[in-house]
């Protein structure tokens, strides 16, 4: 009687063990999905695979005949890759500058989840990552630059300090957050992840932005000013909040600026058109 007792409470605890280890909202993606293929007027739908399973992205070329770059963007918790706050906006109009954008569906999870919930989620980013990466590779761009806003940056501050990926030339964060009392959710402190990364950092607010990021903004700046990453910076947007509500255009301006200057753009004389013919010499 008493194996039999022992083995129920080994399978009962196996069976809390596996429905508490937390995975994406497949559901919620795919509402998603659905929502932003009803509505979407700039841009490609495209299907990619990662972790045995499908997720969505958005590709929008660059506008014009050359393509300085790709760029690409992740959002922030709870959100999608058409999300109309920050990352609506800086997927269609960083095509007007020469760079395409790739925005990637990152996993998600219902809108109550705090940022704690998501830390379980961080191993399945990689692998999206990675596909959106492969995809760039098919469209001939390799020089890339990725962006992540809220929680996103945080998916990408992670992803840069464990895959040093020559592709990948700089790295712009807004709204970061650092959480230096997260134990058990390193994850969610950039600071420490910006210590391992080995391209330039982009590290922009807002002044009015939320406090888990104004909080950290020394610590930030530490790292960025003691790096021997060269170019990199940080930079504060006067009034804006964490959405860059009505700072649009001074976002798009701060982040164009840097990574044209900074991410291994190539000289328009040796820029590659659309159509992969040279221009110039």
């Amino acid at each position: 009687m008493n194996i039999l007792i022992k083995t129920m409470w080994i399978i009962l605890l196996s069976l809390t063990l596996v429905s508490s280890v937390q995975a994406t909202d497949r559901t919620k993606e795919q509402r998603w999905a659905n929502q932003i293929a009803e509505f979407l007027n700039d841009g490609e739908l495209h299907w990619f695979d990662a972790n045995d399973q499908k997720f969505l992205g958005i590709y929008t070329p660059a506008a014009g005949k050359l393509t300085r770059g790709a760029v690409i963007l992740l959002h922030g918790r709870g959100a999608h890759p058409d999300w109309p706050q920050v990352i609506q906006p800086l997927r269609t109009r960083l095509p007007t500058k020469g760079w395409a954008t790739l925005s990637l569906q990152m996993p998600v999870l219902q809108q109550n989840a705090v940022d704690e919930d998501y830390v379980p989620l961080f191993k399945e980013v990689p692998a999206r990552i990675q596909a959106g990466l492969e995809f760039l590779d098919r469209q001939g761009i390799n020089n890339i630059v990725l962006i992540g806003h809220d929680l996103g940056a945080n998916m990408a501050t992670d992803y840069l300090a464990k895959h040093h990926d020559p592709r990948i030339k700089a790295f712009v964060g807004i709204g970061m957050m650092g959480k230096p009392r997260a134990i058990g959710y390193m994850v969610l402190d950039n600071v420490v992840a910006m210590f391992q990364m080995q391209v330039p950092v982009l590290d922009i607010y807002g002044s009015k932005t939320d406090p888990i990021v104004l909080e950290s903004v020394d610590r930030r700046a530490y790292v960025i000013y003691h790096s021997e990453l060269r170019h990199s910076a940080q930079l504060q947007i006067n009034n804006a909040n964490h959405s860059f509500q009505k700072h649009e255009d001074e976002l798009l301006q701060a982040i164009t600026n840097w990574i044209d200057r900074y991410s291994e753009a190539k000289p328009l004389e040796k820029m590659v058109s659309s159509d992969n013919k040279i221009y110039g010499k």
